[in-house]
């Protein structure tokens, strides 16, 4: 695991040496060198951000799986809410109404038939 992190800060820094020797007389040079730079601190924010998940990480088994089950249960939650909230029910093939042209038609009152 140190030989991949060693591996992408040695990778950043040549690309961060190769972008700052880059000429930048034309306009395509500059914008290459802008978004190359641009990856550089994408780099720098995945590997921070790495480390932080891999800090908060439980290190045993069974805290991972304490964890993973948390997690779970916080969905469950969430997903319950989320369908409380939206409590729209929507008409299954077997429940909708029959919609045909005689039943859509206005009945006339029976002194008139």
């Amino acid at each position: 695991m140190s030989s991949f992190r060693e591996g992408l800060k040695e990778r950043k820094e040549e690309l961060r040496r190769f972008c700052e020797e880059m000429p930048s007389s034309s306009e395509g040079l500059q914008k290459l060198r802008e978004e190359l730079l641009r990856l550089c601190e994408d780099m720098s924010i995945f590997e921070e951000g790495r480390q932080k998940l891999y800090v908060m990480l439980p290190r045993s088994r069974e805290a991972m799986l304490i964890f993973l089950e948390g997690l779970r249960k916080v969905d469950e939650v969430l997903l319950k809410n989320l369908l409380a909230a939206a409590s729209v029910t929507v008409p299954t093939e077997g429940d909708a109404p029959a919609h045909t042209a005689d039943s859509e038609k206005p009945s006339l009152p029976d002194d008139v038939k």
